[in-house]
């Protein structure tokens, strides 16, 4: 498909740089430039026609726009926006909480410091991440301020998409585990968070909130 308009390609570029050579191809004399001119433009109209029948058969996303959205197929903006703001008001020396994943791109992406590390090589790291994931239960505030306080953290990053109740469960900490039907959404900790006094919430956006442990400097 891409072939189709090279003769036309070819025809106009002779045209234009050589037009004796045209001329004579043709069997013109000097009073045929309307006719060349004739040709050109044919030439010209015959390429942008396969422009825009190549342009036809591009990929359209239309009637998918619900399926898009709710696939969350477009978060990279709020993502963006998240490592900018971080990198320029969190400070080097603050330790950071977020979750797995998220710690990972924070690594990647900014020169801060993380609670969690991305590697399960070694079983204290694997006790810190399920002891730190309590944020994804039914936590007190007042309790996991104090599990910040042991890891010297006071920056939380909470996920507004994990602020639902989640099919995972600690092992090691069933006391604050809690299943949909169970309990009330208002009992998981990011709601709670939201509204503690414990945390004062320093910046957010439609996929992230930054909060700080409040206390001491």
């Amino acid at each position: 498909m891409s072939g189709i308009g090279a003769p036309f390609l070819l025809l106009l570029a002779c045209s234009a740089s050589s037009p004796r050579q045209l001329q004579v191809l043709l069997g013109l004399d000097s009073g045929g430039r309307w006719l060349r001119l004739a040709v050109i433009l044919l030439a010209a109209g015959a390429q942008l026609g396969r422009l825009a029948f190549l342009c036809s058969k591009l990929p359209f996303i239309e009637n998918r726009h619900a399926s898009i959205h709710a696939d969350k197929a477009w978060p990279d903006g709020d993502r963006g926006e998240f490592f900018n703001w971080m990198t320029r008001h969190v400070p080097k020396e603050e330790i950071v909480l977020a979750a797995m994943t998220l710690s990972a791109e924070l690594r990647l992406a900014t020169p801060l410091k993380l609670a969690i590390h991305p590697q399960f090589e070694a079983q204290h790291l694997r006790d810190r991440v399920q002891e730190l994931y309590q944020f994804y239960q039914c936590t007190p505030p007042a309790s996991f301020a104090k599990t910040m306080k042991k890891y010297r953290s006071r920056y939380l990053v909470l996920e507004f998409k994990r602020c639902s109740f989640g099919p995972f469960l600690l092992d090691k900490y069933p006391e604050v585990n809690c299943k949909e039907g169970d309990r009330p959404w208002q009992d998981l900790f990011c709601p709670r968070a939201l509204a503690s006094p414990l945390f004062e919430l320093q910046w957010a956006n439609a996929e992230f909130a930054v909060l700080r442990l409040r206390g001491k400097e």
